[in-house]
């Protein structure tokens, strides 16, 4: 996805920071929502704005757009119900075009078992067709799905995961076109984007 620059771009359930850490080194405006107290005082000694959670549709200022709310590692800890309301109070918040950024572990993905069981705060296995289907009634398409895709900062160690990754790639077409006749995104974590149902072509 691409962000303009100075754009606020909030992260529901920021955790470690890494991701509002990312966004301040693209010269994005951070905004963080958390219910982890102690996540909270870290990122707000580091110079982010800062909110404590659960979200809610009084969480951030009524008159907040954003062209992009980031939702990432948070939805599989959520119930269906919970989820649904989630999305339901970023409604006001996501300006006309906007878009959620997702990511959970790919319920899609033969080798998922490892990433939803590794975690007793998990309750909920979802893939991008069941998240389509919390989303179409608030107005909600996924957009597009794709791989997870992180590289480290070193040259020797980027090479390695790009050709990791190209292997992953090799192997879940295989799979996909195999098993359900197309190519699909199987990595154990999987991003989707949700945009307004409106820009369905």
């Amino acid at each position: 996805m691409n962000f303009a620059e100075g754009a606020g771009v909030p992260e529901i359930g920021f955790g470690d920071g890494r991701f509002l850490d990312w966004c301040r080194s693209q010269r994005l405006a951070t905004v963080g929502v958390e219910i982890q107290r102690a996540a909270v005082a870290r990122a707000a000694a580091l110079g982010h704005e800062v909110h404590m959670g659960p979200f809610s549709g009084t969480t951030l200022a009524p008159d907040r757009w954003f062209e992009v709310i980031a939702c990432l590692d948070v939805l599989e800890h959520l119930t269906i119900s919970e989820i649904r309301k989630l999305f339901r109070n970023t409604i006001s918040h996501r300006a006309e075009d906007g878009r959620c950024l997702l990511r959970f572990p790919n319920g899609n993905s033969p080798f998922v078992g490892p990433v939803q069981c590794s975690d007793i705060t998990h309750r909920t296995l979802l893939s991008p067709g069941m998240v389509e289907e919390i989303a179409r009634p608030l107005g909600l398409r996924v957009e597009r799905t794709f791989n997870d895709r992180i590289l480290p900062a070193t040259f020797i160690g980027r090479c390695r995961r790009l050709l990791t990754y190209r292997l992953r790639r090799m192997i879940g077409a295989v799979i996909g076109l195999a098993c359900f006749g197309r190519v699909l995104p199987l990595d154990p974590n999987v991003f989707v984007i949700l945009a307004p149902a409106a820009g369905r072509e």
